[in-house]
């Protein structure tokens, strides 16, 4: 088998389900509560502001797909973020080097200056064909988890309180993430349609929003989500986030053990989260709780310049 028996073509809707069982074997969703389906990723898809008929690049022999490149656009911090690969049979023939060619032209053409790509942390193999590229590794997240059925009181100082995202929060959410998080290694600004569209997804519960209140004003807050196991519930820590000008008062906590709590409410006896290493107070807040490392997910980056 031949480079030139290798099709590449832009993503169309009519390869949704075998698009759907691609992705799920790739990232090593299949038989796991988080594999796609193919109306879940259709949603996922069509989140504001990406494009998969521009942005999703797929290889294939036939009617056989084997490996596909997401990009994601971020202009607002002129940056492209890469996801996919390419079944271990058909690894070595070139095909991740076209997809990945592909894609650092697509940022290019959009004026990105900076791409990110990640690899499982002890992927030998994906971290070298990174390397091999020009990307360097530049930062590392934790995968932790907690399992129990006890979580610390949330306390909160006098004038803050907590209640369920409810529709109308989505402005003050944006802002509260959008402020919280404007410092941090990666962060892209999310819109007012965006965090809307994320909240209202099939998989999400808007009542998983744990919103943190200063009076009427949005101070903070954690955001959920559950998936079932054959047995059990796992709880997803999605993002937790203070505004600045509320933090340096042990809100972070608060926040962290109110999600925490409407997990165990919901059923979840365990609880996942990813972490920036490089982060060390919300790592030292998760650890404090009882969070332990499981994983890690290496992140690598390359400056793009003109072809």
């Amino acid at each position: 088998m031949t480079n030139t028996s290798i099709d590449y073509k832009l993503f169309s809707w009519g390869a949704l389900a075998p698009f759907t069982a691609l992705a799920n074997a790739v990232q090593g969703l299949e038989g796991t509560p988080r594999a796609f389906d193919p109306p879940f990723m259709e949603e996922w898809l069509r989140l504001p502001g990406r494009s998969a008929e521009d942005d999703c690049l797929l290889a294939s022999i036939g009617d056989t797909l084997l490996g596909y490149m997401f990009v994601h656009q971020e202009p607002r911090i002129k940056r492209i973020v890469l996801e996919g690969g390419v079944l271990p049979p058909y690894r070595g023939m070139g095909v991740g080097t076209h997809l990945f060619d592909w894609a650092l032209e697509c940022g290019r053409k959009e004026s990105a200056s900076m791409a990110h790509a990640s690899a499982q942390e002890g992927d030998t193999e994906q971290a070298a064909f990174l390397e091999s590229r020009a990307f360097t590794l530049v930062r590392h997240h934790e995968q932790m988890r907690w399992s129990g059925d006890i979580v610390p009181e949330p306390t909160l100082p006098e004038g803050f309180s907590f209640r369920p995202f409810q529709s109308g929060d989505e402005s003050g959410l944006t802002e509260v993430q959008n402020a919280a998080f404007s410092t941090q290694w990666g962060f892209s600004p999310n819109t007012v349609e965006q965090v809307a569209y994320s909240v209202n997804m099939s998989r999400s519960d808007p009542g998983g929003v744990a919103l943190l209140m200063a009076g009427d004003e949005v101070a903070g807050y954690c955001w959920t989500q559950t998936a079932d196991e054959e047995t059990h519930i796992v709880g997803s820590v999605l993002m937790v986030g203070v505004h600045p000008k509320h933090q340096g008062k042990g809100l972070g906590r608060a926040v962290l053990c109110s999600g925490m709590q409407s997990l165990l409410e919901r059923g979840s006896r365990v609880v996942e989260l990813t972490v920036d290493r490089d982060n060390p107070a919300a790592r030292d807040l998760y650890l404090s709780v009882g969070f332990v490392k499981t994983g890690g997910q290496e992140w690598y980056e390359a400056a793009l310049t003109a072809s």
